[in-house]
């Protein structure tokens, strides 16, 4: 229950320590010849790809979510994420060290992975790389917080669900705009910091500090951020992103599915109290109507809010398309594409059809 409603899980002491220590050495042994200390990428099977390969990590994982894209095969990918002593503070007057002050204001400059940015040269304005699972394992003991760890903001997936997932207009605006889109979700909770508590929408991060071989699984919408370096020590963890098999074929890794933005636990199989009711049925997907009935439970519940301005009640629009007819009837485009515009436009067939046509055409 806490990972449904936090968005994450922590799992002590998963991965063996002569595995741990592997995966280390591994890593130092590239920062001798490559100079990028941030970020560095295992494009195959090897000692840090192992902390998936050849432990209970892959199978924990499996409980919660579900069957995985990247199960049949061993993984040859992660995200290799050293933190610095000094990352992210200021810097002594000669501007040559680290003063391991924390800028202010860190803890606003959450993310969640796969959207455009500067510092993201994989994501192209428009798409959204969406993935169901983050999964990070600790390499290094972080003793205390403010040490280059992990920090996620519990209870975020549903904030972000409900302003982006489940807002047509905000959802393109991601596409469009990438994490420049997240300063809606931003003001939100900055204008409520002075109710944190049980009552806001947005509680207090937590910080993941642990030893090393500890684990957290973080929903795909859950708001993270790095904490600044403070201590003496290189931060050292592996981070791996999972899909589940609804996502489509192909080039999976560069698509993103809408009903899981609208239900952050929607593809999660293994929660079955949350997930998709026509997968728990073993029903194919084209049989999920998840999206819609989302959609039209929010416009029930708008016309429900007390007090709300009265407004001319609209002429019911009865040339309607929903996902899967839309899917059917441009069966070459990607059906992610093809279910985002049918969510931008709500359903509304002569815009929906018309803005297929124009991609199908070009």
């Amino acid at each position: 229950q806490g990972l449904i409603d936090n968005g994450f899980l922590i799992i002590r002491d998963l991965i063996p320590r002569k595995i741990v220590d592997n995966a280390v050495r591994a890593i130092n042994s590239k920062l001798v010849t490559d100079h990028s200390h941030q970020t560095l990428a295992s494009g195959h099977e090897d000692s840090v790809t192992d902390l998936w390969n050849k432990t209970p990590l892959r199978s924990r994982v499996n409980e919660l979510t579900g069957p995985l894209k990247q199960d049949p095969w061993p993984v040859k990918h992660a995200q290799i994420a050293l933190v610095a002593p000094g990352s992210s503070c200021g810097k002594t007057p000669d501007e040559k060290h680290s003063n391991f002050v924390p800028w202010k204001g860190w803890e606003n400059c959450w993310h969640i992975d796969g959207l455009a940015d500067p510092h993201n040269a994989f994501t192209p304005k428009g798409e959204i790389h969406g993935f169901t699972a983050l999964v990070g394992v600790l390499l290094s003991d972080v003793a205390e917080p403010l040490s280059g760890e992990l920090v996620v903001y519990p209870g975020s997936h549903y904030n972000l669900a409900r302003i982006y997932g489940r807002e047509p207009a905000n959802l393109t605006l991601m596409r469009k705009e990438g994490t420049k889109s997240l300063e809606i979700a931003k003001k939100e909770q900055q204008s409520e910091d002075s109710k944190r508590g049980r009552n806001s929408k947005w509680p207090t991060p937590v910080h993941f500090t642990g030893k090393a071989g500890d684990v957290v699984i973080c929903n795909y919408l859950l708001a993270h951020n790095v904490a600044p370096n403070r201590s003496a020590n290189i931060r050292y963890a592996v981070y791996f992103r999972v899909h589940s098999t609804l996502f489509p074929e192909g080039e999976f890794w560069k698509c993103f599915r809408p009903v899981a933005m609208a239900n952050p636990w929607h593809d999660w199989s293994g929660l079955r109290d949350v997930s998709c009711p026509a997968r728990q049925a073993g029903r194919h997907q084209k049989h999920c109507t998840c999206l819609e009935d989302i959609r039209e439970e929010k416009r029930s519940c708008v016309g429900r809010v007390p007090h709300a301005k009265q407004q001319a009640p609209k002429k019911p629009n009865r040339n309607r398309i929903n996902v899967a007819t839309a899917i059917s009837m441009f069966p070459n485009l990607a059906s992610d594409s093809v279910e985002a515009i049918v969510i931008a436009h709500d359903g509304d067939a002569d815009v929906v059809i018309g803005e297929l046509l124009k991609i199908n055409i070009s």
